[in-house]
């Protein structure tokens, strides 16, 4: 019948909506820094808000490097806070460009 069908779908909609509260989650943020330093100085620390406040600082951020110019070395992500973090390279570069993708932390 049709009101079981409806009650179906319903709980259906609120299952699957728990199911993606971890993907509403995840955050994507290309950020460019730079660095005007010499070798083994860097000054490329930059600060990144999130768009959605954590509940715990326990957030995994996976750093892709997109563009650079000159040797980028290890992202670093650290200060982690619930509204945000650091992020640096700490190598030569003169800039690079990174790819951010913030996931949990719910």
């Amino acid at each position: 019948g049709g009101i079981s069908d409806a009650h179906l779908a319903a709980a259906l909609l609120i299952i699957q909506s728990g199911l993606t509260a971890d993907q509403v989650a995840t955050e994507e943020k290309t950020v460019t820094l730079s660095n005007s330093q010499s070798y083994p100085f860097n000054n490329s620390t930059q600060t990144i808000a999130l768009n959605t406040v954590r509940n715990f600082t326990d957030y995994t951020v996976e750093a892709e490097i997109t563009a650079h110019d000159g040797n980028v070395g290890d992202v670093r992500i650290f200060d982690r806070m619930l509204n945000g973090f650091k992020v640096a390279y700490d190598g030569s570069a003169k800039s690079a460009t990174i790819k951010l993708r913030i996931k949990g932390g719910m």
